[in-house]
């Protein structure tokens, strides 16, 4: 009976919330993005239409969208042999979410690294301009991490891109968790297409960091 309960109880322990690691993932379709495949398309959360009338200065000017794909460019790139900058939580999800990031591109904001639990948080994953454009495979969190998977796609007539994409955190229990950035293989489309060298997505993608959520 002692070793009846004692298994029952083991389970139990094993498969709650509180010690379980089963990985949760994130559906591309509730993840804000700027040109990546899968995702929601980032220019309706300001209406993107109303800006198609403007020029290219102007929309600029006027759309956080276009500005923020402008802060990516590749006139703002790291130079090469140079490490783009982490990437960042915010807490704050939609537009406000965008402004932030916005922002914080812009160095007019600085990075927070630590949370109240009782917060909706957004992790932000950019992509400088390049000529490859970059994919989300899959995100998925568990207690002490979150994984961003992607993957340049190289196409036979490349257009040049900068990417950035919104992924919602929601409120997250108390703990220190690392956000791992992970590259998967190029996606070829042409076999006569080469490889970028693995350092490129360095000077390219957002770096892994890590973060805090407190009580």
């Amino acid at each position: 009976m002692i070793v009846r309960l004692f298994a029952i109880l083991s389970f139990v322990l094993c498969c709650s919330p509180v010690y379980a690691e089963e990985p949760v993932e994130i559906p591309l379709d509730q993840i804000w993005a700027l040109d990546m495949p899968g995702t929601r398309d980032l220019r309706e959360l300001e209406q993107g239409d109303k800006f198609k009338s403007l020029s290219a200065t102007e929309r600029i000017q006027n759309s956080l969208v276009e500005n923020t794909r402008w802060l990516l460019n590749v006139n703002h790139r790291p130079s090469y042999g140079s490490v783009v900058g982490r990437g960042t939580v915010i807490a704050a999800t939609g537009l406000e979410a965008l402004k932030h990031a916005n922002a914080i591109l812009a160095d007019k904001q600085t990075r927070i690294e630590w949370f109240d639990s009782s917060e909706e948080l957004t992790l932000v994953f950019f992509a400088y301009e390049s000529g490859r454009r970059v994919r989300l495979s899959k995100v998925y969190s568990t207690k002490k991490e979150v994984v961003v998977e992607y993957a340049f796609e190289a196409v036979e007539f490349p257009k040049s891109t900068s990417q950035i994409a919104l992924i919602p955190l929601g409120k997250l229990p108390p703990g220190n968790r690392n956000v791992k950035i992970t590259r998967l293989d190029e996606i070829i489309t042409n076999a006569e297409l080469r490889h970028h060298r693995q350092a490129f997505g360095r000077q390219v993608i957002s770096e892994s960091f890590a973060f805090g959520v407190r009580k």
